[in-house]
């Protein structure tokens, strides 16, 4: 079974915990929680990062099951008011405990394919409330990500990772560890070394 055949098969639930809270991590995203079901506010994952000037970005993810559509049992439209609720509802600050925030990124999430109408919609939609940031995490991008992760690791590995549902997240933890930032590191000092120079 492919690695996507095996995304598809996966409840919304099981996607945000055993896959996409992971990844982000993985990423580099601080302070990644699962706000599904009781802390919710219309986003299913928070997660934040610091910008090129050391500014905190508050993002959101909303996650879905299966393919997107503008008709039928995934029709976007379906999701209009929790979609809504994540653009514009303000929610405890997440890294600080002090005020409320809203999101400044929006990110939808499926492990499925969005089709062009829904997309077309999800983007007026955000537009709409002023949401200038908008990121689709379809089951291409959401492999594709994966994909580049094991291969960096693998590279700087002498045993091999394939992909498992079942450890994916200590795999990612591991990553973040002992990958992500050392490349940060070196990509900084390289950096730094070469400030002054034409």
């Amino acid at each position: 079974m492919t690695t996507k055949e095996r995304l598809r098969k996966l409840s919304e639930l099981k996607l945000i915990k055993s896959i996409l809270i992971p990844l982000m991590n993985a990423l580099g995203a601080s302070k990644v929680e699962n706000f599904h079901g009781v802390k919710e506010n219309g986003i299913d994952i928070y997660f934040a990062y610091k910008d090129i000037f050391g500014e905190i970005k508050h993002c959101g993810i909303f996650v879905k099951k299966a393919d997107i559509c503008k008709s039928g049992k995934n029709d976007i439209r379906k999701m209009k008011t929790q979609i809504e609720e994540a653009l514009t509802r303000p929610f405890i600050n997440p890294i600080s405990s002090i005020g409320k925030i809203k999101i400044e990124e929006f990110c939808f999430a499926c492990n499925g394919i969005l089709n062009k109408e829904a997309r077309q919609y999800l983007t007026d939609m955000c537009d709409s409330k002023e949401m200038p940031y908008v990121r689709i995490i379809d089951i291409d991008m959401i492999e594709q990500l994966i994909i580049n992760i094991m291969r960096d690791y693998n590279l700087n590995n002498k045993k091999l990772y394939s992909f498992s549902i079942n450890n994916f997240d200590k795999f990612c933890a591991e990553y973040k560890e002992k990958y992500y930032f050392n490349k940060e590191t070196q990509n900084i000092s390289k950096s730094e070394g070469n400030e002054f120079q034409e």
